[in-house]
């Protein structure tokens, strides 16, 4: 991944995926979509899915800080 400045806002940050990320980009896809079918997310009142995004969330921010 990379980070770049955003040339007229500077509050903004431009962020680009390497070409590994971008091969992967499907994969991760896939997933995220059978961990929100395995919640039956389509099916839920929206406090509760928003509840339900929070913890996809924070399951795959304890991925990322694993590598």
């Amino acid at each position: 991944m990379k980070k770049k400045q955003h040339p007229t806002d500077k509050r903004t940050m431009l962020i680009f995926l390497s070409a590994k990320a971008k091969a992967t980009k499907q994969q991760i896809n896939q997933a995220i979509l059978k961990e929100l079918t395995s919640c039956d997310f389509e099916g839920m009142d929206l406090p509760e899915l928003m509840a339900q995004l929070t913890n996809l969330q924070n399951r795959l921010d304890t991925i990322n800080q694993k590598n």
